[in-house]
Formats: C-alpha cells, sequence, structure tokens
C-alpha cells in the first residue's frame, strides 16, 4: 500500500469522524430547542388564556345582552294580546325573531373572526371562513391556527353550542306560547288545554 493511498484513507476517515460529529449535534439541536421551549411555555399559555377569557367575556355579553332585549320584545308582543294573530302572522313572528337571532350569532362570529384576521390569517375570508366553521362546529380541516392560539378554535365551538342551545331553546318557548294561546281561542285545539292535566 502506497503513501497516497495510505493519505486518501486517513482523509476518508477524518470526513466520516466529522460528519458523525455534526449529525449527534443535529439530533442534539430539537431536544435543546424542545427543553428551552418547554422552560417558557408558561408564557404563552397565560397569554393565550387570557386572550381566551377576553373574548369569551365578549361573546356572552353580545349573546346575554341580545337575548334579554329579544325576549323583552316577546314579552311586549304577548302581553297585546295574540289570540288574532291567526297562523300567518305568527309564522311572521317567529321568522322575526330567527332573523334577529341570526344576526346576533353573525355578531359573536365576527368577534372572534376579528382576532383570527389580527393573529392568524392574513385575509378576512379566511378569517371568517374559520370562525364560522368552528362556531358552527363543522370544522375547518383545509385551514389550521398557528400553534401558540389553537386552543380558540375548539373553545368557539364550545361558546358556539352553548348560544346555539340559547337560541333554540327562546324559539321553541316563542312557538309553544303561541300554541298555548291558539289553542284557549280556537274550539279545533281545545284538546290541547287538557293536556297538561290528563299528563299529570
Amino acid at each position: 500500500m502506497g503513501c497516497g493511498e495510505i493519505e486518501s484513507i486517513n482523509l476518508m476517515v477524518h470526513q466520516l469522524y466529522e460528519s458523525t460529529d455534526l449529525l449527534d449535534r443535529r439530533i442534539a439541536a430539537p431536544g435543546q430547542i424542545s427543553h428551552r421551549h418547554h422552560r417558557s411555555w408558561p408564557m404563552p399559555l397565560l397569554r393565550e388564556a387570557s386572550v381566551i377569557t377576553v373574548l369569551v367575556v365578549l361573546t356572552l355579553s353580545v349573546g346575554c345582552v341580545g337575548m334579554v332585549a329579544l325576549i323583552h320584545r316577546a314579552r311586549t308582543q304577548f302581553t297585546r294580546g295574540l289570540y288574532m294573530l291567526g297562523p300567518w302572522r305568527s309564522g311572521m313572528l317567529i321568522a322575526r325573531f330567527t332573523i334577529f337571532i341570526i344576526v346576533l350569532h353573525g355578531l359573536e362570529i365576527l368577534l372572534w373572526a376579528w382576532f383570527y384576521r389580527w393573529k392568524c390569517f392574513s385575509a378576512w375570508e379566511s378569517a371568517l371562513y374559520f370562525s364560522i366553521a368552528n362556531y358552527t362546529t363543522v370544522g375547518a380541516g383545509d385551514l389550521l391556527l398557528p400553534r401558540t392560539w389553537r386552543i380558540l378554535g375548539a373553545v368557539e365551538s364550545g361558546i358556539g353550542i352553548l348560544m346555539c342551545g340559547v337560541s333554540i331553546a327562546f324559539i321553541f318557548a316563542a312557538i309553544t306560547r303561541l300554541i298555548e294561546r291558539e289553542a284557549r281561542s280556537s274550539p279545533e285545539l281545545a284538546w290541547m288545554r287538557d293536556l297538561p292535566d290528563r299528563e299529570g
């Protein structure tokens, strides 16, 4: 074996050692980064929790104020007397209540979409689409929030379920009240007046 071959072998061994050392450093780097990230995780989590608290409080405030106004309006309508409304006017009354509720939910969706547009997405269309999909619990699989804000989507879905449940309960109560008043004034629906007593 000549000197040239020995030198080439030594060069190859030296390059192999350098490659191994570089690989070790690359493997260790993610662990070090993860360790540093683990030590600093409370601050991003506290920031996200603060934002969630503010958004939830604002959403509940908008929803509660809107529902109080709607209940006051419905109480006024029922106090005036709805014995002679008829099917058409009763349907129009429920339609007005439903439109008001849809507008109320739209305001709540816009509130979350505004934050998504501010911190997460570069376009209003994406922010609004993501907010609607989460509020209605449909889900947006083609869009993802940044890692530091990903809890917001789940929280918005929970708030959406709660507010939709309140709205459905109000519409159900309004329809029940209309049917009860219609039963009091209509001979055809007289059997409904005795229904609670029969069930009892």
